[in-house]
């Protein structure tokens, strides 16, 4: 009876023991997912559903192209820019989102509406990354970089762009910018448009850059109320006032735009004189 009982104790012993190390084992395997359960397995279903989606990196293949993302390229909306290089000698454009919380929201928006956009006048979205806690964007890589950089007067680079040039440049940002608000399917408000948003390749072709977080109206919808968005000195004055956003807004920054790259100098200065701070103002 006794080694019976002793039998029965140890059986019981073994099975949860097994248990108790199956149980540790899955702990183990699945850290990530416990930290990041819930939003980590909606979005591999959200990017599984999608079609027409870019090419999808690991972190560790975007860190070793990045150098451990050691060449910051610019200041992007919700994270930082970074030069990238894949082994056939292709150079891309990082996009490291930081803060998982709202980063992980808007990068859904991101990669649903750019993997679907196809423009000349757009920067091209070619991969992104949804790993863990990481969400990265990879981009075209525009060599000549942001369109700041070339027309105003202390800009680091010394070469004066041509009228024609600049006539190129501002069409191009127009057709861009009309073919999010005019032919997407969801048409976009940028809601940022000014010259550190336009891109320019190796032959100073403008493309429109950081559009995928801009706010969204359907076909159906004629403006939005939203948060205020945007760069002082471009700003619409219905961002001031609280009135309703629509496409309208983007006109209004590219005007400010295009003066900017007519005149050589920065929309708004504080510098300047009080009539002269600010374009409309010296308009």
């Amino acid at each position: 009876m006794v080694i019976v009982s002793v039998i029965g104790i140890l059986i019981v012993l073994a099975i949860f023991g097994l248990i108790t190390g199956f149980w540790c084992y899955y702990k183990t395997k699945n850290k990530n997912f416990d930290k990041y359960p819930q939003d980590t397995l909606e979005e591999d279903d959200f990017f599984d559903g999608l079609s027409s989606m870019p090419a999808r990196f690991t972190y560790s293949a975007l860190a070793r192209a990045t150098k451990d993302f050691s060449t910051k390229i610019r200041e992007g909306g919700f994270g930082s820019v970074y030069l990238g290089l894949l082994e056939d000698d292709t150079q891309l454009a990082v996009k490291k989102l930081e803060g998982v919380g709202q980063g992980a929201k808007e990068f859904k928006a991101e990669v649903s509406i750019i993997g679907s956009i196809h423009h000349d006048h757009l920067v091209k979205l070619k991969g992104f990354c949804a790993e863990g806690p990481h969400r990265l964007l990879v981009y075209e890589y525009m060599a000549r970089g942001s369109l700041d950089k070339w027309i105003f007067k202390n800009s680091e680079n010394t070469l004066l762009l041509t009228w024609e040039t600049r006539y190129n440049i501002a069409i191009g940002t127009a057709k861009g910018l009309a073919y999010l608000h005019e032919e997407c399917e969801v048409r976009i408000i940028h809601c940022d448009i000014k010259p550190q948003n336009v891109l320019l390749d190796d032959n100073f072709m403008a493309k429109v850059s950081d559009y995928g977080l801009a706010k969204l109206m359907s076909r159906e919808q004629s403006h939005v109320f939203t948060t205020l968005r945007g760069t002082r000195g471009y700003l619409a004055p219905e961002w001031i006032t609280n009135y309703a956003i629509s496409e309208k807004s983007d006109v209004f920054s590219y005007g400010m735009l295009l003066l900017e790259i007519i005149g050589g100098r920065k929309n708004y200065n504080q510098w300047e004189g009080l009539e002269k701070a600010h374009f409309p103002s010296y308009v």
